[in-house]
């Protein structure tokens, strides 16, 4: 449906990826300073640990409940970084498995997935 939909102003966030007016992928210009101050910087190229960054975990955490949310004060949320969109969806679907059995069923929306078991 999107390809066939007219609008010149069109945004498909479907697939995690920007892409020009030719179809190409299109890297933001925050992306590319962002890049540009990490490449400057002393810190190198250093791989995240199994679990992610753990103050990005941290302030997202903020972010998704609030800063002050009682479930962050009682210290009852567990997070991961995953790689991409699709590697979270598999994090969270092996997570389900483990502690509610393979047989629980897990919708997502298209176009992602209709079930994983």
């Amino acid at each position: 449906m999107f390809n066939h939909d007219s609008n010149p102003t069109k945004v498909n966030l479907g697939v995690g990826a920007y892409r020009d007016e030719s179809g190409k992928p299109l890297v933001l210009g925050s992306v590319k300073k962002a890049k540009d101050i990490l490449c400057a910087s002393s810190t190198g190229h250093e791989y995240a640990g199994i679990a992610g960054v753990p103050e990005f975990i941290q302030e997202s955490i903020k972010l998704a409940y609030g800063t002050d949310a009682e479930v962050i004060t009682s210290k009852r949320v567990a997070a991961v970084q995953a790689l991409s969109g699709t590697g979270a969806c598999r994090l969270f679907a092996e997570f389900i498995a483990k502690f509610h059995g393979r047989g629980t069923k897990v919708y997502l929306p298209n176009p992602t997935v209709s079930r994983i078991h």
